[in-house]
């Protein structure tokens, strides 16, 4: 194929269109309307984002108040189980913590809680802010939302008298706690900034209209922005006019270019069929490279000698990339094996060396009849300990590990000891990594302090399968019955795992699930009634693993 220079291409257009000097006017007139069109739109745009944004950060924190005393004020969790003169106390005392709550969130309209069955309400609203006439209609609504058997957390959207509001409903047993939010506000000082004649804002609940209200479908530009957290959207509608199309200086420059359309056309038409088509299907094939197809060439071909030489010099870029790529992954594989080959040597010495311990006491003491089961018990437990390559076990294998350890240490210490399981995976192929159960029973033993010596150690394991966004996830939580976890410890427990950290098992735990899950995996330390341990793994079987 005979190559032509891009560069003549390019001469022989610039001379076409330098006879055309006012062709000027018309670059600078397109400049201007798009310049005057961007200045309406970033405007409509950041009043926009900035309403969402505050919408989202408004809701958020209603939720997290709602949440805050949902899960751990007293008088709420009271009044689930209370009712009568029994429940006017933590009414009292939950209704002054909201009162509080109300004066720190702008534009909430107010409360209600319902208790005693739904049967008795406590309520308040700002004056301020709330329209009288509104109240009973959305007490009922409240009463309506509250009573109806559906999930524990919920929001609402509705209009009531051409205003939007927002009820975040909070149930739990019989009583509920419902909160209004006033969305018109934000609606109102959205467009008082906008400051455009006829336009108009709408709020869309899951893509349906909040009130009677429609969004135009003809002679108006729409600005959509969702509230992030909530399935909320908000709909800006500004009215096509003269006056938001154009100004005059831009009907002047149209005027003047109006003469040189037709020159225009001419030097377009030479443009495309020498170089916008050749040019489109490189942009193509390369669109098809970003989207990480790297094993695909560029396929389009030119006969400009410029655009030939971008295609062949791209396709060995591309050939390049994929082996430092490789060449990356295989160093990254390496030192992530090197890591957890290490922080796994860091347990072997600890449980080695108070095995032995112990029979030496047993021999000591001339307890031969306990020897044979220790030995076998702990011969498993090292089996199972000192396999470096193994960094992903079965979870069956993990839990028959964790049976073998109790009944090695019902040998070695005659401690009574009671293990309690609940499982339900009904997945059969997880892979989990090694001591991630038993490191938490270890520490049971090491720490729980049960205030007598013959005091039965109660450990309660719970593992179940929970569904994920994207992935299954592995509950694992695990239970004691001793004093629970020292305060100042839950802190650094609950922080990102470091090298160095106290609690060596649990941190290099941690830090060997973080380099199976990187960031999708979670972990919570706490106490109730005794030290409590909680992970949550994503799925991982053989097959995934391989990729």
């Amino acid at each position: 194929m005979k190559k032509v220079s891009l560069q003549k291409v390019l001469k022989m257009a610039v001379i076409t269109v330098s006879t055309v000097i006012i062709v000027f006017l018309a670059i600078l007139s397109g400049y201007s309307f798009v310049q005057y069109q961007n200045t309406i739109k970033s405007k409509v745009n950041s009043y926009l984002y900035e309403s969402a944004d505050t919408l989202a950060d408004s809701l958020a924190r209603i939720n997290s108040q709602m949440y805050d005393i949902y899960s751990y004020d007293a008088n709420y969790e009271y009044l689930q189980y209370s009712s009568g003169i029994d429940s006017m106390e933590s009414i009292y005392t939950l209704n002054e913590r909201l009162l509080t709550l109300q004066k720190m969130q702008q534009n909430t309209v107010g409360y209600i809680i319902f208790y005693d069955n739904f049967e008795q309400k406590k309520y308040y609203f700002n004056q301020e802010i709330f329209d009288n006439e509104d109240v009973e209609t959305i007490k009922d609504i409240a009463q309506s939302i509250a009573s109806e058997n559906l999930s524990n957390r919920s929001w609402y959207y509705t209009s009531i008298n051409e205003s939007d509001y927002g009820i975040c409903v909070y149930r739990s047993g019989n009583i509920a706690l419902c909160q209004f939010y006033r969305l018109t506000d934000r609606l109102n000082e959205m467009l008082e900034g906008i400051d455009i004649q006829g336009t108009k804002a709408f709020l869309l609940d899951d893509e349906e209209i909040i009130g009677d209200n429609e969004i135009p479908e003809r002679g108006y530009n729409i600005y959509k922005r969702p509230v992030a957290g909530s399935p909320l959207e908000l709909v800006v509608a500004v009215p096509i006019n003269f006056w938001t199309l154009t100004n005059i200086n831009l009907i002047v420059l149209v005027i003047m270019t109006i003469s040189v359309i037709i020159a225009a056309l001419v030097l377009y038409r030479q443009l495309r069929l020498q170089l916008l088509f050749p040019l489109s299907q490189l942009i193509s094939d390369m669109n098809n490279i970003s989207q990480g197809n790297i094993d695909a060439k560029i396929l389009s071909k030119s006969k400009f000698v410029e655009i030939q030489t971008v295609i062949d010099t791209t396709d060995t870029m591309i050939d390049e990339i994929e082996k430092q790529k490789l060449v990356a992954y295989e160093r990254q594989l390496d030192s992530q094996r090197a890591k957890m080959q290490y922080l796994a040597l860091q347990l072997k010495p600890h449980f080695f060396l108070n095995g032995l311990k112990t029979l030496n006491v047993m021999a000591m003491n001339g307890d031969t009849g306990k020897i044979q089961d220790v030995i076998m018990h702990f011969s498993t437990h090292l089996r199972y300990l000192l396999t470096l390559e193994r960094q992903m076990v079965p979870l069956d294998s993990e839990i028959d590990y964790v049976n073998n350890y109790v009944a090695l240490q019902r040998e070695m210490t005659d401690r009574p000891i009671k293990l309690e399981w609940q499982v339900n995976v009904p997945r059969k192929d997880w892979l989990v990594p090694c001591l991630c159960i038993q490191t938490f029973i270890e520490n049971s033993f090491k720490y729980a302090k049960l205030g007598s010596s013959t005091a039965q150690l109660i450990i309660y394991i719970s593992i179940n399968e929970l569904d994920g966004e994207d992935k299954p996830l592995l509950d694992l939580y695990i239970r004691d019955n001793g004093e629970g976890y020292p305060e100042e410890f839950l802190d650094p427990l609950n922080s990102e795992p470091a090298e160095g950290s106290r609690h060596v098992g649990i941190n290099n735990l941690l830090r060997r699930c973080r380099l199976v899950y990187g960031t999708d995996f979670e972990w919570i330390f706490a106490n109730d009634n005794g030290a409590v341990s909680n992970l949550f793994l994503p799925f991982i079987n053989e097959e995934s693993k391989e990729r």
